[in-house]
């Protein structure tokens, strides 16, 4: 039972967290108005072309992280749909600040260790998405971007937190 629970949270974060480095599915035209420059990195100069493209002002006045959730939100939305029933997602940004804080809905008794080990292995697979994700924050005009993936138990205790800049 503790090797099949632990599986089962392990596969299901390695589908959510597979969605950080996907763009978004949108339908908005191009607006020209945007500008980003590339860093050194294809992967970085893929999500800025990625970006510029496909950026949608949510409203006048917008802040671009607000402008960056919005362009996005399908991508969040498969996500949760994903994880259904075995971890609950909630995507919040502020500032520069953008974070993912999932939360386990199973009970995890004597398996907290081994969930933290299959967390900490996954989130080390999953770099490259987490460094991706903050590009393209930057590229959509956040400064100084912060990206916070968080876990926690069904009764809201910290099983682990990464920070990505």
């Amino acid at each position: 039972m503790k090797k099949a629970l632990v599986l089962v949270l392990t596969a299901a974060l390695a589908v959510g967290i597979a969605g950080c480095g996907k763009k978004a599915e949108s339908n908005v035209e191009p607006t020209p108005e945007v500008t980003a420059e590339a860093t050194a990195t294809p992967e970085a100069e893929e999500v800025v072309d990625v970006v510029a493209e496909e950026t949608e002002i949510v409203a006048d006045g917008a802040s671009p992280m607000d402008t960056f959730i919005g362009m996005s939100q399908a991508t969040f939305d498969a996500m949760a749909e994903s994880l259904e029933g075995i971890m609950e997602l909630t995507v919040t940004g502020e500032g520069n600040t953008l974070k993912y804080a999932m939360k386990v809905l199973v009970e995890l008794g004597d398996n907290a260790d081994a969930v933290k080990e299959a967390v900490d292995a996954q989130m080390e697979a999953q770099k490259a998405s987490m460094e991706l994700m903050v590009e393209s924050m930057r590229a959509a005009g956040i400064e100084e971007p912060l990206f916070i993936v968080e876990y926690t138990d069904n009764n809201g205790d910290l099983i682990a937190s990464y920070e990505f800049e």
